[in-house]
């Protein structure tokens, strides 16, 4: 899903979502990823016979 640097893909069975850090602020930043890597993201898949 990189081909979208933050937010929601849809396609025509998933939907997907990925937050990239942006920026960090030296003092007040309290997560140990870097700037522009993953820092969540999911995937929601319907099948086939309308299971999700």
């Amino acid at each position: 899903m990189r081909d979208v640097p933050q937010g929601i893909k849809v396609t025509k069975n998933q939907l997907g979502y990925e937050a990239v850090v942006a920026a960090k602020w030296d003092d007040k930043s309290i997560v140990d990823k870097k700037v522009g890597e993953v820092l969540d993201a999911f995937t929601v898949t319907e099948y086939g016979n309308g299971a999700k």
